[in-house]
């Protein structure tokens, strides 16, 4: 066979349309059968890579390392495409949205996370197989080019089919119709392609009546620059900065006055730089920094008359470090320091006029009374005495007695009316409730026993059985509306088992468990609407290792811990 004759026949172009071709048609047959299979068939990419090939070896008519290269190149395209549709028909399924709506609203840059999310080891071998099934049918084996010189001299090996350019079978040249067919499939797969890279424009909302709501530009059919928002009165509420159709730059909230309530830095999609609110005056009401939607640095907090009200540090949301508390006018009322958000080191209250009323201790999970003034006079000095607490009225809300720094014998808290409430005995550097009374003076709990049903202050209820003072068993909370807040289980005082917390819709909003007080073994927090916000690793109460936060049920964000400290921020937007 004369060689030389061979390039009229070889078409790498003809090549590259059939393998796109190939790739783009098994991925969504592997897509198919895996979502209404609901099982991800590793076998579907050695169809992938076979008909990659076959596609190769048809349209191309070619030999040599470049069409095998081809062959392997898309069919492992295929492979990835097969898989990443596989898990935007699972999102499909699931949310009920439209597969338009679905296709415009996916981002290049979550697709890495969607497939990492979604790969197993076993994956490799899969693909490996694709990439040799693509390899082994890319071009003829040698036996086919011999039938197809034979023929071309009209020899015996093939009687009757002396005509140029005829192949045995299946690898006859492609016909014009085939290539005409090849690119109508590619137009139409260019079509959502086409709608996407020019969707972009200025989208717009409008009240029920008629009057403007939001209007922004749209690249990708994602908002993207300055957006604008307003009250159904006209006037502008807020502007917002937007890239690839997420938060990402400077926001502006207004009063419907026309003055700013708040100011924020976003940053793909999460609070992070400065924030700044405002009260109607334009007074500061609040100052600090986000990092990636946690509360971090020093924050501080304003009385409306412009005077510091609190300030200190914030890290990962939580109070850390050493903070002060000053009134209106300026003056010094308390100190306090914190540990990751919970009391520690020395606690300090002052009155009006700089005098100490009150100084704690907190250390280990424990408070200690060191020192009390109370209505002029010393009433705890070196952590003993009577600890004495008051309402606004004058009258007493609290009172006890204090050896060695801590609360010992029997406590009692009042009514503002004056009734007795609760009493509780200290012993073994524990509380035990000895007798609770409602408000009409009935008793609840007597002698450390009794179920307690009775309505806490804001109209919630409580429904709790105490056994020798301790909780015990379901400790339940409710809205005031009846609907259950909180489920708690409890074993002698302390949380042990599952605990929920539900939304007033009956939503559930976090789900975990304790032990011996401690949170232990995952959590997990979800949305008002039911989906997967974040969930972490607990042991003996301290986050452990990756926290994972979600949106709209797509990672965004991961933080790493060690014994309760964040090391590590990713971000997976």
């Amino acid at each position: 066979m004369d060689e030389t004759n061979r390039p009229d026949r070889e078409s790498l172009p003809f090549a590259i349309l059939g393998a796109f071709d190939a790739a783009v048609l098994s991925a969504l047959a592997w897509a198919a059968v895996t979502v209404l299979t609901k099982y991800q068939i590793g076998y579907m990419a050695v169809g992938v890579g076979a008909l990659v090939g076959v596609s190769v070896r048809y349209f191309g008519q070619g030999r040599g390392a470049v069409y095998r290269a081809l062959s392997v190149a898309f069919a492992l395209a295929g492979c990835v495409f097969g898989n990443y549709l596989s898990q935007v028909g699972f999102y499909l399924a699931e949310s009920g949205e439209g597969l338009l709506e679905v296709v415009l609203s996916l981002r290049p840059a979550q697709a890495p996370q969607i497939l990492a999310e979604s790969f197993s080891p076993l994956d490799l071998l899969f693909y490996g197989l694709a990439v040799f099934q693509a390899w082994k049918y890319a071009a003829p084996p040698e036996t086919t080019l011999e039938i197809d010189a034979s023929a071309e001299d009209g020899s015996a090996a093939n009687p009757g089919t002396g005509s140029p350019g005829y192949r045995a079978g299946l690898f006859a040249y492609p016909p014009r119709k085939a290539l005409a067919a090849s690119l109508a499939f590619l137009g139409i797969l260019a079509l959502p392609v086409y709608v996407a890279t020019h969707s972009a424009g200025t989208a717009r909302g409008v009240y029920d009546s008629g009057a403007r709501k939001y209007e922004g530009a749209l690249d990708w059919n994602e908002p993207h620059g300055t957006w604008k928002y307003w009250y159904e009165s006209g006037k502008l509420l807020a502007e917002l900065e937007f890239r690839r159709g997420l938060p990402d730059g400077q926001s502006v909230h207004y009063l419907e006055d026309g003055s700013v309530s708040e100011r924020k830095t976003w940053k793909a999609g999460f609070l992070h730089g400065p924030c700044e609110q405002y009260y109607p005056d334009g007074t500061p009401r609040t100052r600090g920094s986000y990092e990636y939607d946690r509360k971090t640095g020093i924050w501080e907090e304003y009385h409306p008359n412009g005077k510091l009200g609190a300030s200190g540090p914030m890290l990962l949301d939580l109070q850390h470090g050493a903070w002060e508390i000053r009134s209106a006018s300026g003056a010094l009322t308390g100190r306090a320091v914190y540990d990751m958000g919970s009391p520690a080191g020395i606690w300090e209250s002052y009155s009006g006029d700089g005098t100490l009323e009150l100084r704690r201790e907190f250390a280990d999970g424990e408070a200690r009374i060191l020192y009390q003034r109370d209505d002029g006079r010393e009433t705890v000095v070196d952590g003993k005495g009577r600890y004495v607490q008051r309402y606004e009225n004058g009258r007493i809300a609290v009172e006890g007695a204090v050896e060695g720094g801590r609360k010992a014998g029997v406590w009692r808290d009042w009514y503002r009316s004056g009734r007795l409430w609760r009493e509780y005995e200290y012993a073994d550097g524990r509380e035990y409730l000895r007798g609770y009374y409602l408000e009409n003076g009935d008793r609840a709990v007597r002698d450390g026993a009794g179920i307690l049903e009775t309505e806490e202050e804001g109209g919630g209820r409580i429904e709790a059985v105490y056994v020798d003072g301790l909780l015990e068993g379901e400790v339940r909370t409710f809205y005031p509306d009846g609907t259950l807040m909180i489920l708690a289980t409890y074993f002698r005082g302390r949380p042990e088992g599952p605990q929920k917390t539900y939304a007033p819709d009956g939503t559930l909003l976090t789900e975990g468990e304790s032990r011996d007080g401690l949170q232990t073994g995952p959590w997990t927090w979800y949305g008002e609407d039911g989906s997967l916000s974040s969930r972490v690793e607990f042991s003996f109460g301290k986050k452990q290792g990756v926290q994972s936060f979600f949106e709209d049920g797509i990672l965004v964000k991961e933080e790493v811990y060690r014994d309760g400290v964040c090391v590590e921020t990713r971000l997976k937007r």
